[in-house]
């Protein structure tokens, strides 16, 4: 299932994900807003994809998520038909 975090803090942040990219995301890229999809293909989960806003005020929403998932769904496709 997808989600979506419209203002992604560091404690959230943290919650999700931890070590060093955790850090470095939270130093270097300061996120405010999150987008994580699973990539499937045919019912199996064969990756994911995140998405991360760093622009202050301008968080993701439904209609950045929709067309996110789209966009997952063909890289699921094209990631199992290169194999």
């Amino acid at each position: 299932e997808s989600l979506l975090i419209r203002e992604m803090t560091p404690a959230t942040l943290r919650n999700l994900f931890s070590g060093e990219a955790a850090d470095l995301a939270i130093r270097e890229l300061r996120p405010t807003s999150l987008m994580l999809l699973p990539l499937r293909f045919r019912d199996r989960l064969i990756g994911s994809m995140a998405f991360l806003s760093v622009v202050p005020g301008e968080g993701y929403d439904e209609g950045d998520i929709a067309m996110a998932e789209e966009l997952a769904r063909r890289v699921a496709t094209c990631l199992e038909n290169a194999n």
